[in-house]
């Protein structure tokens, strides 16, 4: 997908290696079966999250959205791709997490309509999912 600067392939998720994402994150790719959520597997998603701008709730403040750039909605949108082909099915298809995911996303509305544009360019129905949100 176009319009993500390259420098952005080599510090995505650079934050995995600090001290706190590290600790949870080795529980979660490199034990056996699924780890049940723990204090540090959450501890590493919450400081994920919060350092990373290719995640929505980087673009939170005080629960309040506050519009996401392009650029990192079109990191996002990547970013659940590869997920689903890493986690997933091994397909592109990120429409049955979308679904559920969709009407729990607090965005900005300016980001909503980024993303709805994203989606269209990757082949999801963005008109499915506006009625969902009844937007």
């Amino acid at each position: 997908m176009g319009g993500i600067p390259l420098w952005r392939l080599f510090i995505h998720d650079w934050s995995k290696f600090s001290t706190v994402e590290r600790r949870g994150y080795t529980k979660v790719f490199f034990q056996k079966g699924h780890v049940a959520y723990d204090a540090d597997i959450r501890a590493a998603r919450k400081h994920h999250h919060a350092h990373n701008p290719h995640h929505r709730h980087f673009w939170e403040k005080d629960g309040e959205p506050i519009p996401m750039p392009e650029t990192y909605v079109r990191e996002m949108v990547v970013d659940w791709i590869a997920a689903e082909r890493a986690y997933g099915k091994g397909t592109r298809d990120i429409t049955p997490w979308l679904a559920k995911e969709y009407p729990t996303m607090n965005l900005h509305p300016v980001t909503w309509e980024r993303l709805h544009g994203v989606l269209a360019e990757v082949g999801v129905d963005v008109g499915g999912l506006r009625r969902q949100r009844k937007i």
